[in-house]
């Protein structure tokens, strides 16, 4: 049974569905995010990819040429 985030309490029936209908009405059913393999840079020794990076953090991929490691790194602001 549903129940309350705030003391666990249980959710009605009619609560429950209430708040479903309240997020699909809220839900943008037409934004849909591409997905691609990131930015590749090439470096000396290693292929680097920028895979994510905001204001506070960015995620790289990097693999090395020589040994054929792959690592990821996040380095935070």
């Amino acid at each position: 049974m549903p129940s309350r985030m705030e003391n666990g309490e249980e959710l009605t029936r009619d609560e429950s569905e209430k708040n479903i209908d309240s997020l699909l009405a809220e839900l943008r059913w037409e934004s849909h995010p591409e997905v691609s393999k990131g930015t590749a840079s090439e470096e000396e020794n290693a292929v680097r990819c920028l895979c994510c990076e905001c204001p506070y953090f960015r995620l790289d991929r990097v693999e090395t040429r020589r040994v054929g490691l792959m690592s990821s790194t996040v380095r935070l602001y």
